[in-house]
């Protein structure tokens, strides 16, 4: 008889993916911690899911057919209000664990660690016909307990969580109000370091799960069809993050986010030349979207400037010195009167010699600085 309230809740999404279904639910009845249920939660998928969910006869798990198709963020969200589980596990139909031990692994160090918000693995890629590939989300190659300023700051490079490699607190996920569904592509990257806020986040250096690629999964729809909507939420998770750093205290990530946030939205620009580059912004886009997340007209001038100086430079290193003088320029018209940003300005238009003066100048800035430490 299945435990009333089991330790761990696999919420299992599944929208025409009624082929991998079994494997995936297989990989988790498999573990060697058994203290779980799954949940799976068909979205009206037009498959025969439900067909292949009925073999699916271990008491622990539960099959659902949504009413109606609620989109991927949405059912997630059911399935987080349906959980029983203290510890909560994502994993769409078509990825699947790969290790028997990481359930029990990943609790244990959850349990050990009251303060640990979450825990993951990295992931290795699967091919649509079950070939492997690449590892994805390496958060270094031991094991590591992040403090909650830590992990934020790795997180303010990038997405550092493959979603069906995690689990995290039940309650953590019903604190923060569930998945954001106005972040449809970047929801998960906003939870994590949402819950990085709420806790200490633990880390195991194994692959314990599989994410497969493939033409139907998520990742790949939005790739093809919505590359504006990826841009928007990448951007705009890191705005998010901004104002959670309002706290003096956190001024130190606050300002990272900045740099993060400006590099970013340079190379979105400096990328855009490439005509097979998808996630590209023109600076007017750019100039918009600084505008709108700003939270005032000092700030819109400060991140304006500081972008289109980090897009100089990335020019400059590109030797496409009119850019960069182009470049250069509009950043001094958002914020006037920085003499080296004039000089940087003035030498960019030098061309090739202009460069190499800019160069010997920074060789001798870090041979002064070296021998100043000494």
């Amino acid at each position: 008889m299945m435990n009333v309230q089991p330790a761990v809740t696999f919420v299992v999404p599944c929208y025409k993916l009624a082929h991998y279904l079994k494997e995936c639910v297989d990989s988790i009845l498999q573990q060697d911690y058994a203290d779980l249920e799954v949940i799976i939660l068909d979205d009206q998928s037009p498959d025969d899911t439900p067909a292949v969910a009925a073999t699916l006869t271990d008491p622990r798990v539960r099959y659902i057919r949504n009413e109606v198709n609620l989109g991927h963020l949405r059912n997630y969200n059911r399935g987080i209000e349906l959980a029983r589980g203290r510890y909560l596990w994502l994993i769409s139909a078509d990825d699947k664990l790969r290790e028997r031990n990481i359930l029990g692994r990943l609790v244990g160090l959850l349990d050990a660690n009251p303060a640990m918000s979450f825990a993951y693995c990295y992931g290795v890629l699967l091919s649509h016909d079950g070939v492997e590939g690449q590892t994805i989300c390496e958060t270094g190659d031991r094991d590591r307990i992040f403090t909650s300023r830590e992990f934020l700051r790795l997180s303010l490079e990038r997405n550092r969580v493959c979603t069906p490699g995690a689990v995290a607190r039940t309650d953590r996920y019903r604190q923060m109000g569930m998945f954001p569904t106005d972040l449809p592509f970047a929801g998960d990257w906003y939870t994590w370091t949402y819950f990085g806020f709420m806790g200490t986040v633990g880390y195991l250096a194994t692959g314990g799960v599989n994410y497969r690629r493939h033409t139907l999964s998520f990742t790949a729809i939005y790739t093809a069809t919505q590359a504006e909507t990826i841009t928007g939420d990448e951007v705009e998770v890191r705005w998010r993050m901004r104002r959670s750093f309002a706290s003096p205290a956190f001024q130190d990530l606050r300002d990272r986010c900045d740099e993060e946030i400006v590099s970013d939205y340079a190379h979105r620009t400096f990328e855009r030349r490439q005509p097979t580059y998808q996630f590209g912004m023109s600076p007017a886009a750019v100039l918009q979207s600084i505008a709108r997340f700003s939270p005032d007209e000092a700030t819109t001038a400060a991140m304006s400037a500081a972008y289109f100086a980090c897009l100089g430079d990335l020019y400059n290193a590109a030797g496409e010195w009119k850019a960069a003088f182009t470049a250069y320029r509009q950043s001094l018209e958002q914020q006037p009167w920085r003499p080296r940003m004039a000089a940087k300005a003035a030498l960019a238009a030098g061309g090739s010699l202009g460069r190499r003066v800019r160069k010997s100048a920074e060789q001798y800035r870090m041979r002064a600085s070296s021998q100043a430490g000494v």
